[in-house]
C-alpha cells in the first residue's frame, strides 16, 4: 500500500542521496495503490528514476513480478509479521528490509541475503539501497540461494508442516 505505515514516503529522501549513475540504473515496480502514489509517482518522474506502478494484484500476479526483479524492498514503519518478505524469500531475492518489520531477524538473519536499515534515516536506507545496486551478479546469485534456504528452513510448508507435527 502506498502509505506512510508502509514507509513509501520516506523513499525520495534515501533516493537523493544517490549518485544519479546508479539511480539511471534502476527500475523500481512498486506494487499497491494509496494516498502517496502520484506524490511518489511525481518524484520519480523528477528524478528520472524508471518505474511503474501495478497497483493492486492478485497472488499470483505479485508472484509474477517478484519472479521478474532482483530485489525486494519493503520500508515500513509499522508491520508486524508481511507475508510479502516471505514471500521474496520464496522467489529468492535478495532483501532490503527496514528494520521495524516484524519479521525482519527472521528473513534476514545476517547479510548474506539482505540488508536492513532504519527507515527513517535517509543515509542508513540509501546505503542499503547502494549496496544492493553496487553488489555484482555473483554476489545477487548467491543472496539469492541464500534466501530461498532460508525460506526453505523456516517458512516452507514442509518446515510448519514438521513443527506443528511435533506439538
Amino acid at each position: 500500500a502506498m502509505e506512510e505505515r508502509k514507509g513509501i514516503h520516506l523513499l525520495p529522501n534515501a533516493l537523493k542521496l544517490i549518485p544519479i549513475n546508479y539511480l539511471q540504473s534502476m527500475q523500481l515496480n512498486l506494487i499497491g495503490v494509496g494516498p502517496l502514489t502520484d506524490d511518489i509517482s511525481n518524484y520519480l518522474q523528477k528524478i528520472g528514476v524508471s518505474f511503474h506502478f501495478f497497483g493492486q494484484l492478485n497472488a499470483s500476479e505479485v508472484s509474477f513480478i517478484l519472479r521478474k526483479s532482483h530485489g525486494f524492498c519493503l520500508p515500513s514503519l509499522i508491520d508486524p509479521n508481511p507475508l510479502s518478505v516471505i514471500e521474496a524469500l520464496a522467489t529468492g531475492l535478495p532483501l532490503l528490509i527496514s528494520e521495524r518489520v516484524g519479521n525482519v531477524r527472521e528473513c534476514v538473519p545476517s547479510i548474506n541475503n539482505g540488508w536492513i536499515f532504519d527507515p527513517i534515516s535517509p543515509v542508513s536506507f540509501s546505503d542499503a539501497i547502494l549496496n544492493w545496486l553496487k553488489a555484482d551478479m555473483d554476489k545477487i546469485d548467491n543472496m539469492s540461494i541464500n534466501s530461498i534456504n532460508i525460506y526453505k528452513d523456516n517458512f516452507s510448508l514442509e518446515k510448519v508442516s514438521k513443527d506443528f507435527a511435533k506439538k
